[in-house]
Order: C-alpha cells, then sequence, then structure tokens
C-alpha cells in the first residue's frame, strides 16, 4: 500500500504483505506511444485485452527477475564454498 511519508511530502511503499489488499489495482502510466501501439498490436494479434497482457508482461517480467535473483543467490552460495 501506498502512504504517505512523515512530512507529508511524498509517497512510501508498506512493505509489508499482510497490509495489502486483495485483488486489483488500478494503476496509471505513461508509456512512450510506441511501446503503447507494440503492446496493443501485441494484444490483438494474441487475442487478450490490453489489461490481461499487461498483467502477463507484468508476471514474466517478475518471474525473470526472481530468476536472475536466484541465480546470483546460487553463484553467492557457490563462491562462499569453494572459499571454505
Amino acid at each position: 500500500m501506498l502512504a504517505r511519508d512523515a512530512k507529508g511530502a511524498g509517497l512510501t511503499f508498506d512493505s509489508k504483505p499482510e497490509s495489502w489488499k486483495a485483488g486489483c489495482m488500478k494503476l496509471t502510466l505513461d508509456l512512450p506511444e510506441d511501446l503503447l501501439k507494440q503492446i496493443k498490436i501485441r494484444a490483438v494479434n494474441e487475442g487478450k485485452t490490453f489489461k490481461a497482457l499487461m498483467a502477463e508482461l507484468f508476471r514474466d517480467g517478475l518471474a525473470i527477475i526472481k530468476e536472475g535473483e536466484a541465480a546470483a543467490a546460487a553463484v553467492k552460495r557457490k563462491k562462499t564454498a569453494a572459499q571454505k
């Protein structure tokens, strides 16, 4: 969840999952026109709604990040084990 910081100047993210609400959240993004066009065309070509494709792209991106983090952790463990 987003909340105002102590000074009320900016927004902070509440990193406690138990405080997140289940369901959907509306999000406003400023995307470059060429990127927006590519996503719309892809959605039509795949027979998906723009919303469904964006959710899929976000999930895929998060999965790639998670895989990269897991690979980096494995390399770190391997280096640590080799040093012992």
